[in-house]
């Protein structure tokens, strides 16, 4: 009886050994793969994603609303200093020698946070944007900005959260290297 009961024990630990093993190689592999996958990472490049698409549907609009509106004297913004303030989808400050105008409103008949009469090509039938978009997170530092500046001139930008993005930023053309920028002139500001 001795020998039959060693032998179980013997299996029963070897399994037990198994079980533990086993268990030991799912957790690592659980550990690397979310590692590697990043969730927070994926949420944070998700976002700047949204956020470039945006600012590149805001720069088609804001061209289209040049060009459709050239014969008339277009007004970048309404009783602004061009080239001396900034306007925001949400709460931000910068450091320098502008004004910053924040609204979080997605309206596009001038009283947006971008400042623009895009409702004037609604007699064309093409307003190139039926709402502003605003900033997935829009808490500062994540909020759009748009800079208006003479000849119907301006500049859009946006931070951008991964660091996936970085180079973006910094080689985009613009003197904020902690922004994202486009548009038609990157000297303005913020900067």
């Amino acid at each position: 009886m001795k020998v039959k009961e060693r032998y179980i024990n013997i299996f029963q630990r070897v399994s037990l050994l198994k079980a533990i093993v086993g268990l030991v190689a799912v957790l690592v592999v659980s550990a690397a793969g979310l590692f590697l996958y990043n969730p927070p990472e994926k949420a944070r490049l998700s976002r700047d994603q949204q956020r470039i698409q945006d600012l590149q549907d805001l720069t088609k609009a804001i061209d289209r609303y040049i060009k459709n509106n050239q014969k008339e004297k277009i007004e970048m913004c309404d009783r602004c200093g061009l080239e001396k303030t900034v306007f925001s989808s949400g709460e931000i400050s910068f450091e320098g020698s502008f004004i910053v105008k924040s609204s979080v409103s997605s309206v596009v008949n001038i009283t947006g946070w971008i400042p623009i009469d895009f409702s004037l090509n609604a007699r064309l039938g093409e307003t190139p944007t039926m709402k502003l978009p605003l900033d997935p997170v829009n808490v500062e530092p994540y909020v759009f900005t748009y800079s208006p500046g003479k000849n119907a001139a301006y500049k859009l930008s946006a931070a951008l959260e991964s660091i996936e993005n970085d180079n973006l930023e910094a080689e985009d053309g613009g003197k904020d290297e902690n922004r994202y920028e486009v548009g038609t002139n990157l000297n303005l500001p913020p900067y």
